[in-house]
């Protein structure tokens, strides 16, 4: 029925899979995820990985799509037996093997949901069914199954039948089916903390891949067994061969040991291909795992943590994988036949097997002497390194004020003095495991020394035959060698402790509520209601915010002005849950948004900030970065909005000019325009502007200024500003003093106050006209017309 296809995971799936709409592959995940119950509707997926209905996804995009909900995908292939008998992996003549749910992609783009299997006589086949997506229906014990298939296309469900179901979607009697499944990590009970990151985290994903491991292990198995034969051989041809001179016999060996090299190099390549092959997919889900963890943490922890110290973390996954997949099982499993060498050894000789022993106790003294030292030294390499690191990815991203500073001679000796701490640490490091290593060769050769010198006694004394010597001394070569290299194992394993805690702090670190934990955001209309909000960055610093009570209904604009300090910014950041509330609530359309997905609210936000970042890239591609299948006419509409395309078109490449890391290749204002532009592209109903203006020049700035009323049309708009004159389009201003309303109305209304607002707009005019006295006549009436308690 079902058979797991060998081949590269990137050609799994038949040429004849086409790419389909998006509207078509969203419909046909909505069952699916209503199977795990992750809650998500069609558009809230579509949100979150920034589809458009016509966008072309293809299979590669569905499973990033799965991925993306937290779900594992596996391709798997439809098929039957020439003879005509459909047939799986282990039943030929049932579809309990099917896997439900899955997508089963069929020919030209047509696709289709596998929500339920039931057996034929459980329901009437003709009858439209009555069952939710994802529904399982009731298992009998008929032989022949039949699948509930949701098709997308003609948006209805209908029964079908495994032949009917690979003839209709496929080819040559295959068919193909992409399967769905929750990770083992991720399937514990509703609300329960995810597995902890430490050593045991990796047990589920070794079993994972339990079958090419085992494979790996048979290959080191085999090589043992090669390794057992080679003393045998020698004492053979020495005893044997040589004492009796029998060439027929040693043409015997000869052959027979050529075979067993020619079968040590076979099995050894296949042993080094399987243990690549697992290496690179294990790399692939690790890293994966990370990122996505990396990427759900909250803003809070970045905020707290160096760039170079997180960095430095991420690259112990590296030596993680390399423990798990090398040295460890290789080591593991020549540790379990030193009880079969030390077994062979006893057949030749007790006296000389106990001679041989005698070391390994020392051995095991000598690691266990150097397992606290060396734990130390590694742990003062990281944090040299990390501290080298954060010092160097600072120094990149302020590079202007190094330069502008002439801070190069000064940065020197603080680098300097850095990389001869991390030097020192890592040369701490090596000396420990260096002399942990002689001392360790040093008793292996005064064990060999021993073993020759009692058993060339032994053989004077005709109580041992000289290939018996040989062999034994090859033989207890396999025991010592295993045994060293089990002591350069338990350094090794210290070394991934060490890296497991490091990256445990990281991965180990609470995420954000997203997926199934929380609901998707419904379209939004716009209302904000902040309820006796209180916030703080730390538990030990002051509040920030203090019993913030503040609505805005949908379509109002509102700016939002006070001292720096005040809690402006961190306002519209709780809006967009990048922090959550020491108490109080947000709520956006009256329902709170700590229970709802931020993902699907920041995806309805649109938000430019003083600084905007921009990404490597064309402009197109980074003002419809969280849009990437937005038609060229809609970028364009964007930019004109943001008063954009003028200077865009005049770009040598236009939309498709590269505006280089971090934007380098744009002016600053420039930046900011395209900014604006990402922000207004995907229609938001919520749009925070924080100071969005306030790095543009006088042109820029009246053009969004001019068009501001068109920009903030239909959406509730926040807008904070230090220049109190770009606030004219707001219905409301309310004025913030250490995190309270102090003060909030229509701006004609405060300005006839002689209240925080109006005093500030004085201050403002008056050092303005004190700045270009010539201004003041082209000043609006309004605005030269201040009440006179403000002119006093």
């Amino acid at each position: 029925m079902v058979l797991d296809s060998p081949r590269n995971l990137g050609s799994m799936v038949n040429d004849h899979v086409a790419s389909f709409p998006a509207r078509i592959a969203l419909s046909a995940l909505e069952p699916i995820a209503a199977h795990f119950s992750l809650g998500l509707t069609p558009r809230a997926i579509g949100q979150s990985l920034g589809w458009q209905p016509a966008t072309a996804v293809t299979v590669q995009d569905i499973r990033w799509a799965a991925q993306s909900l937290g779900l594992k995908t596996r391709r798997v292939e439809l098929r039957r037996r020439a003879a005509g008998r459909w047939f799986g992996r282990a039943d030929a003549a049932s579809g309990a093997l099917v896997p439900v749910p899955s997508l089963v992609l069929g020919p030209d783009g047509k696709v289709a949901t596998i929500v339920a299997r039931r057996f034929p006589g459980t329901a009437n086949r003709a009858a439209e069914p009555s069952v939710d997506p994802g529904d399982p229906a009731s298992r009998q014990p008929e032989a022949t199954e039949e699948f509930l298939l949701w098709e997308p296309g003609s948006a209805k469900f209908r029964w079908l039948g495994f032949a009917e179901l690979v003839v209709e979607f496929g080819r040559d009697g295959v068919a193909e089916a992409l399967a769905f499944h929750q990770p083992l990590r991720l399937t514990t009970k509703p609300g329960s903390p995810p597995p902890r990151f430490d050593l045991g985290w990796f047990v589920p994903l070794l079993w994972r891949y339990r079958k090419p491991l085992g494979q790996v292990l048979l290959g080191a198995f085999l090589l043992q067994l090669v390794a057992l034969t080679t003393p045998l051989f020698s004492q053979v041809i020495i005893d044997k061969v040589l004492m009796h001179k029998s060439l027929s016999t040693l043409h015997v060996l000869g052959i027979g040991m050529a075979g067993l090299i020619v079968f040590e190099a076979v099995t050894g390549v296949l042993r080094g291909y399987m243990l690549a092959h697992t290496s690179a997919r294990l790399d692939a889900g690790l890293s994966s795992d990370l990122i996505r963890h990396v990427l759900s943490l909250p803003l809070r922890y970045f905020e707290q943590r160096q760039a170079g110290d997180t960095l430095a973390r991420t690259r112990e996954l590296e030596s993680i994988r390399g423990f798990f997949t090398g040295s460890a099982l290789t080591t593991l499993l020549d540790g379990l036949f030193i009880g079969i060498f030390i077994a062979v050894m006893l057949l030749y000789s007790i006296k000389l097997t106990i001679v041989a022993l005698v070391g390994l106790p020392l051995l095991a003294l000598i690691s266990l002497i150097a397992q606290p030292i060396f734990e130390r030294a590694l742990k003062a390499k990281f944090d040299r390194g990390a501290e080298a690191g954060s010092f160097l990815v600072e120094s990149i991203h302020g590079i202007h004020t190094v330069k502008s500073l002439a801070l190069g001679a000064i940065w020197q000796r603080k680098w300097d003095l850095l990389a001869a701490r991390q030097v020192t640490a890592g040369f701490d490091v090596q000396k420990f495991g260096n002399a942990a290593q002689s001392v360790s060769q040093a008793v292996q050769r005064a064990i060999t020394l021993a073993v020759l010198w009692v058993g060339t006694t032994l053989v004077m004394k005709n109580e041992l035959s000289v290939g018996g010597l040989i062999a034994f001394q090859m033989l207890s070569g396999q025991v010592l060698q295993p045994v060293a290299r089990l002591v350069g194992l338990w350094q090794n394993f210290q070394q991934v402790k060490l890296s497991v805690d490091r990256l445990g702090d990281l991965m180990n670190a609470r995420a954000e509520s997203i997926g199934i934990e929380t609901q998707a955001m419904p379209l939004l209309r716009g209302r904000i209601e902040l309820q006796s909000v209180h916030f703080r960055y730390l538990p030990e610093t002051p509040l920030v915010l203090r019993d913030l009570s503040l609505t805005l209904e949908p379509g109002e604009v509102v700016g939002i002005v006070g001292r720096s300090g005040c809690g402006k910014s961190t306002l519209t950041r709780l809006i967009q849950r990048l922090y959550a509330v020491e108490s109080g609530r947000v709520l956006v359309d009256g329902q709170d948004i700590a229970h709802g997905d931020p993902q699907s609210l920041r995806r309805q936000i649109g938000v430019v900030l003083q600084d905007s970042f921009l990404f490597s890239g064309t402009v197109a591609e980074n003002i419809a970065i969280a849009q990437p299948g937005m038609p060229l006419e809609r970028i364009v509409n964007a930019a004109r909005q943001a008063g954009a395309h003028d200077f865009i078109a005049g770009l040598p490449q236009g939309y498709d000019t590269q505006v280089g890391e971090r934007g380098a290749m744009l002016s600053g204002g420039q930046r900011q325009r395209i900014a604006i532009a990402r922000a207004l592209i995907g229609d938001p109903r919520i749009l925070l502007l924080d100071e969005a203006t306030s790095a543009l020049d006088v042109e820029s700035e009246l053009a969004i200024h001019a068009n501001m009323s068109h920009i903030c049309r239909g959406r509730t708009v926040i807008m904070i500003a230090h220049r109190l004159s770009t606030l004219r389009a707001c219905h409301r201003i309310v004025v913030l003093d250490r995190g309270c309303v102090v003060e909030e109305g229509a701006m004609q209304d405060l300005l006839a106050q002689d209240g925080p607002f109006a005093k500030m707009w004085a201050m403002q005019q008056q050092d303005a006209l004190h700045r270009q006295p010539h201004l003041h006549s082209l000043l609006p009436g309004a605005e030269r017309a201040l009440p006179a308690e403000v002119a006093r």
